[in-house]
């Protein structure tokens, strides 16, 4: 369930206003439990949501994609509700164990304990060593690898405005 600014259809609930005061359901999202019981972890950056959701462990994103942060695949445009985060473009799964939004960006530890991240990478948030103006994967829509920390798993992450520590 989510509240809150609503602008960019970062609730979930296939609507676009100002806020929405109260918990609401996510559309699209089934009442499952994390295995344990649990209801999914959801993150939020500054314009979009994301939970991982069973089965499949399937991380969800929805609200903007103006800089490919939903990793659908997408560049621009809003998703009111939730779409699965694809590991390529032949939109092959992409199992994860847990996520961190930035302000437009989203990383997430995979299934291999490797860090995983997707959307805007013009100032290195995404930690895979390409950034900046005209580089190639200054906006990469699906999960890249960090290469500067795939020699240890990953254990946890933490989001921030424009990286993740």
């Amino acid at each position: 369930m989510c509240s809150g600014d609503n602008q960019f259809g970062q609730v979930g609930n296939g609507a676009i206003s100002t806020s929405v005061p109260v918990p609401t359901r996510v559309s699209g999202l089934m009442p499952a439990t994390n295995g344990a019981g649990q209801p999914p972890t959801f993150v939020a950056g500054q314009r979009h949501t994301c939970a991982i959701v069973l089965p499949g462990m399937t991380p969800m994103c929805w609200g903007d994609r103006g800089a490919g942060q939903l990793g659908d695949g997408q560049i621009g445009g809003l998703s009111l509700t939730p779409v699965p985060v694809v590991a390529d473009p032949a939109h092959a799964p992409f199992p994860a164990f847990t996520l961190a939004a930035g302000d437009s960006h989203t990383c997430a530890i995979d299934t291999g304990l490797h860090v995983q991240c997707w959307g805007d990478d013009r100032v290195g948030q995404l930690g895979d060593g390409r950034s900046g103006a005209g580089a190639s994967s200054a906006n990469p829509t699906f999960p890249v690898a960090a290469p500067s920390i795939l020699d240890a798993p990953a254990i946890g992450l933490a989001g921030g405005k424009v990286r993740l520590p």
